[in-house]
């Protein structure tokens, strides 16, 4: 009889523990490989002087909690440097292209993840000539669709590049311009004649002026004799 209470009591208290166990079980978390996946981007900096490089800072908004790459500060910002290379020229202007950067993503659970990025016109206080340069206009939607690879990993499903206008093919491309002031005209006096044309008709004057006077002078001494 001891020994049939003993087995209910146990079999009671295993009931109480699956029970307790079972929840947290089925609320558990699945939990995955991580998934690093990177997106190309370019960055094309026209300028017409080759000595004004500046800093270019563009800045990346997730949305609803999406991890920032790993290219980004805590605020989302990351940089490029505008002079990169010997630069090709063009006309008058000379362009550098950074190609072949990439931005790195990690995700660590299926899902669509959204991003903004668009160039940031000044951080840190830290602000440039903006009267000369064009920065790019565009601002970049981002979407990666996560998902399980059927086993405890995850797979890009697919990456969507988007601006203002039409989807775009998977890479971001920035290209800020920057005109050098140009250097002041000379006022026009309406007069285009050379300087020196101005010295050889008085140099010649002179000249004439002294023989006439010689000749003036010889005359005068001829009548007096």
């Amino acid at each position: 009889m001891k020994k049939a209470r003993n087995a209910i009591l146990y079999g009671m208290l295993a009931l109480v523990v699956s029970l307790m166990v079972l929840p947290l079980q089925i609320f558990a978390e699945e939990t995955y490989e991580p998934l690093e996946v990177t997106i190309p981007y370019k960055h094309v900096y026209t300028t017409t002087d080759t000595t004004v490089d500046s800093l270019f800072h563009y800045v990346i908004t997730p949305q609803e909690g999406a991890p920032l790459p790993a290219e980004a500060d805590a605020e989302g910002v990351y940089s490029f440097q505008g002079v990169v290379g010997t630069g090709r020229k063009d006309g008058d202007y000379t362009v550098f292209d950074l190609d072949g950067g990439i931005l790195t993503f990690t995700f660590t659970k299926p899902g669509v993840y959204s991003y903004e990025t668009k160039a940031a016109y000044d951080v840190d206080n830290e602000k440039i000539d903006a009267e000369h340069y064009t920065f790019c206009p565009h601002t970049y939607v981002i979407s990666f669709y996560i998902v399980n690879d059927d086993g405890d990993g995850l797979k890009l499903r697919m990456m969507v590049v988007e601006d203002e206008v039409s989807i775009k093919p998977a890479e971001i491309v920035f290209n800020p311009v920057y005109n050098a002031p140009q250097e002041p005209e000379e006022p026009d006096t309406g007069d285009s004649t050379p300087v020196w044309t101005y010295v050889i008709l008085m140099a010649g004057s002179a000249i004439c002026i002294v023989i006439l006077s010689r000749r003036m002078r010889q005359k005068s001494q001829q009548r007096e004799g």
